[in-house]
């Protein structure tokens, strides 16, 4: 009775062992199975070299060299762009020298556009005015500023109440950024027959004022345009 029951022993534990071992296979050989099907899948969507892939496929060494090659293809390609270097900020693009074409493939100038350019910078309503000056809302263009680039851009028609403008009659005030580097000058049209205002606008403080008066209450100025830089 002992006997039997240590063969039986015996034989369940041989049955264990198998049944141990064979799970481990199986364990393994799923892992692994799962492991290739991931490289492929690395391989086929990251860089996209290899693209016939059916059943049984293997990746080589030759399909890694190839991988390897076309991102250094890549890489020496964007780096030999000439005269480009990253700006203060990551998202500014510098080009360092030579001529930037738009539509032309051989530009004559720093940039040389052949087409239209569309601006899409506001107009600034102008709030600090002169003492009795006031701006046509009704029919006109109200006073207001704008810079594109280095060059500020006015417009509009100012009214001095109860009087003629007079020389050294202050229209209005520009902010910092968009004053001239000195002072410039120009005629503006005082609406009285042919008459014009000289508009004198100072860079240190950001007056604009009358210059020269034409005697009229009108000083349009849709004329004045000017750069910042010097």
């Amino acid at each position: 009775m002992k006997r039997r029951f240590k063969l039986l022993f015996i034989k369940n534990f041989a049955i264990s062992i198998r049944l141990f071992f064979k799970s481990l296979v199986i364990g393994a050989g799923l892992t692994a199975g799962f492991l290739s099907v991931s490289l492929l899948a690395i391989a086929v969507n990251n860089v996209s070299v290899k693209t016939d892939w059916t059943s049984g496929s293997t990746l080589t060494s030759t399909d890694l060299n190839n991988i390897g090659n076309g991102i250094n293809v890549i890489k020496t390609a964007i780096e030999g762009i000439p005269n480009w270097m990253k700006g203060t900020t990551t998202t500014d693009a510098v080009y360092t020298d030579g001529n930037v074409g738009i539509g032309t493939s051989s530009p004559a100038e720093k940039l040389d556009v052949n087409g239209n350019i569309s601006w899409n910078v506001p107009w600034i309503d102008v709030t600090s005015l002169g003492s009795g000056v006031s701006c046509a809302n009704i029919g006109w263009i109200k006073c207001q500023y704008r810079k594109i680039g280095d060059i500020v851009y006015m417009r509009g028609l100012a009214i001095k109440t109860g009087s003629n403008f007079a020389t050294d009659d202050i229209i209005l005030t520009l902010p910092a950024g968009y004053r001239p580097y000195g002072v410039v000058s120009y005629p503006v049209i005082a609406h009285t027959g042919n008459a014009v205002h000289r508009v004198d606008i100072i860079g240190t403080d950001g007056t604009v004022k009358i210059g020269a008066s034409a005697n009229s209450i009108y000083a349009e100025l849709d004329v004045i345009q000017f750069s910042t830089s010097p």
